[in-house]
């Protein structure tokens, strides 16, 4: 209730630009669903929402006649605002349309449907996931895969030093460490704590560092580390030697479908990656990633122990993970705009002539 409030009375705004980033933010007031449906229903509140922030959309691009419009939402909180800008979109994940309630995604389908058709570009975080969505949209959509992105410079921040007092604050020195950075997301307790007590058979120096907001349990050669802030995560990546992925996602598209950053954020630290992949990442076949589509812990324990011994990063690797970089993908974003601006320019000079003839 209090973020509705938050976000419906929010004043209208633009801030100065940042000076070390140089655009403007502007702020105007929203419409969330995520409580109202709870009073009036799914569908009834999710037209309320389209209706209200269409028309505060509407409202911002008459003030600021943008070039651009950007609909990083995928269609879920605002509909497409008529004008003569270039409209483009984004979905960062798949969905898991027949486990959401019957009525309401017949009607999100045919709003998104009808977004979706009008826009310069439909953006989509995976081949996988726009394969996906048309078996369930009412017409078929020409998306184009945008993965996700990691911020390499960030992630390879972390000096010597600091892994290294890292390493020994955790008791970590002489050990491989096996590290799962993340949510519970892609983590299985019950799948994890059978692979702990096998490496712990057959691999003594192996230690796992559990990296989040997890539920624990113990094992001699776990450590759970709870959340931590990003800085200190990029850390943790670095003194990591090999990955885990430890929850099979095969059966869930929102998972399956996806492009997780953690996978890419461990190509940013050079690091391999062993487990249940999604089905990006087992396609592409990156050389640093291990796809293990069974839950025999002996195969994993054999996975780990044949890294251990022959894992290196290789210049290879490190330019098959270079368009993954959040520097690498704006540019891209960037200048297939201002191609489309170009393009749409010259149509609309075109048109104009036409006219006049």
């Amino acid at each position: 209730m209090g973020c509705v409030g938050r976000t419906l009375f929010r004043r209208f705004c633009i801030e100065q630009p940042d000076p070390d980033k140089g655009f403007y933010r502007v702020s105007s007031t929203m419409l969330l669903d995520a409580f109202i449906h709870r009073i009036v229903g799914r569908v009834f509140a999710a037209k309320l929402k389209y209706a209200y922030n269409g028309h505060v959309l509407d409202s911002l691009v008459q003030k600021l006649r943008p070039d651009v419009v950007f609909y990083g939402d995928g269609f879920y909180y605002f509909p497409l605002a008529p004008g003569d800008h270039l409209s483009l979109s984004d979905i960062q994940d798949d969905i898991g349309w027949p486990q959401i309630e019957r009525q309401f995604p017949g009607h999100f389908l045919q709003v998104l449907s009808q977004n979706l058709s009008n826009v310069a570009h439909a953006y989509i975080v995976s081949e996988a996931a726009g394969n996906s969505f048309n078996r369930f949209l009412p017409q078929s959509v020409n998306f184009l895969p945008l993965p996700n992105g990691a911020d390499f410079d960030e992630i390879r921040a972390p000096s010597r030093q600091q892994i290294a007092a890292l390493r020994e604050k955790d008791n970590l020195n002489g050990k491989y460490v096996i590290s799962y950075i993340g949510g519970e997301v892609w983590f299985d307790l019950e799948f994890a704590s059978r692979l702990f007590i096998a490496a712990a058979e057959v691999m003594p120096e192996a230690h796992f560092v559990i990296v989040g907001n997890l539920r624990r349990s113990r094992f001699k050669n776990v450590t759970w580390v709870g959340p931590v802030p990003p800085s200190t995560a990029a850390a943790y990546y670095n003194l990591s030697d090999a990955g885990a992925i430890l929850r099979d996602g095969s059966a869930d598209p929102f998972l399956y479908n996806s492009v997780p950053l953690k996978i890419i954020q461990y190509a940013a630290a050079q690091k391999p990656v062993v487990g249940f992949l999604p089905d990006w990442a087992a396609s592409e076949r990156f050389p640093n990633l291990f796809d293990l589509t069974t839950s025999d812990t002996q195969v994993w324990c054999d996975k780990f122990q044949e890294l251990r011994r022959r894992f290196i990063w290789t210049s290879d690797m490190e330019e098959r993970w270079k368009e993954f970089s959040w520097d690498a993908i704006c540019s891209s974003i960037y200048n297939e705009m201002a191609m489309l601006c170009e393009q749409q320019a010259r149509n609309s000079a075109f048109d104009s002539r036409m006219q006049i003839l």
